[in-house]
């Protein structure tokens, strides 16, 4: 019989098949298949164009001096969440600067206060983006700082961690309790922006006057602009959480979406909020069109105040989008 080899080879120059017979008494048949790859779609990531996503810290950061009033600060703590298409978190560079190699600060009293920094995040294919971070340098033993605020309110946005549009609050303040409740005159405080959020330093006299008192801070709508953030697709978008197609991620959506103010989500509030989408009216009815809720109890006491931090959720009526 005959023994006939058959091997199918593949080189850079092509594929070649060769056969040799052999007079036995018997036939084997040998193939060898490898698998050609004939071509493949170029990845995104070869080369990669696309910069990070960059997420920094929301509101204000407070940077706290040590002991021997100075601390170390990266610009990889101010990281939110930053990703990218191609290269892992872990391997993400963040710097103070352009120079991908500015990666530290040392903070002393002389930056004591409220400064705003500008963060950059390089991929591994130096893709870069930017974006800036509010940070208050504070320290008891910088002289300075003492004097510098009472209390600070971050206001943030619940749909992102980035520094977005939160209202402009008025500030109300009570003190005391029940039947001793009173409301604090303006006179004995003064109030600042910081970034998003609000600083509020008080007089001697409120120490003096108020001495051994709570006091509770409340933030009240004052924001008119009511189409500010609102489109058909928050009506779509609600319309969309009704039938079950998209539901909204949290309780703050939730709230958003109830135009009406009864607790639910229904084809009511689609309708009041058409009719603001449209112009038919130019106010809420039934809603403030910001709502303000501190993420912990906003009371402290007048005696043991000092550079108090209170962070605060806005939510805008309507703006689900």
């Amino acid at each position: 019989m005959y023994i006939d080899l058959i091997a199918l080879s593949v080189s850079h120059r092509g594929i070649f098949l060769t056969h040799k017979c052999f007079t036995m008494n018997w036939r084997i048949l040998i193939l060898v298949v490898l698998s050609v790859s004939t071509g493949t779609a170029q990845s995104v990531c070869d080369p990669d164009s696309t910069p990070p996503d960059l997420k920094l810290y929301a509101g204000t950061a407070t940077v706290a001096l040590d002991a021997d009033s100075a601390i170390i600060i990266y610009a990889k703590d101010l990281d939110a969440g930053t990703t990218d298409n191609c290269t892992p978190s872990t391997n993400l560079i963040f710097s103070f600067s352009e120079n991908p190699q500015d990666v530290m600060r040392t903070i002393t009293c002389a930056d004591a206060g409220l400064t705003t920094m500008t963060i950059y995040a390089y991929d591994a294919s130096g893709n870069k983006t930017s974006g800036t971070v509010i940070l208050l340098i504070t320290g008891t033993l910088c002289p300075q700082v003492i004097d510098e605020f009472d209390v600070s309110i971050n206001l943030m946005n619940f749909k992102s961690s980035y520094r977005t549009v939160v209202g402009s609050p008025l500030i109300k303040l009570t003190a005391g309790n029940g039947a001793d409740t009173s409301s604090i005159p303006n006179s004995y405080y003064s109030r600042q922006p910081a970034g998003s959020g609000i600083y509020l330093k008080f007089t001697p006299e409120f120490y003096s006057d108020y001495a051994g008192r709570s006091v509770r801070v409340a933030l009240l709508d004052s924001d008119l602009d009511i189409i500010n953030g609102v489109s058909t697709l928050d009506v779509l978008a609600i319309r969309k959480h009704i039938l079950g197609i998209q539901k909204f991620s949290n309780a703050y959506y939730a709230e958003a979406a109830d135009i009406n103010g009864d607790g639910k989500i229904t084809a009511i509030d689609i309708i009041e909020l058409r009719r603001v989408v449209l112009g038919i009216q130019d106010s809420w009815r039934y809603v403030p069109n910001w709502h303000y809720e501190f993420l912990s109890e906003p009371v402290f006491l007048v005696d043991e105040l000092h550079q108090k931090t209170l962070n605060c959720i806005a939510v805008k009526t309507g703006d689900v989008n």
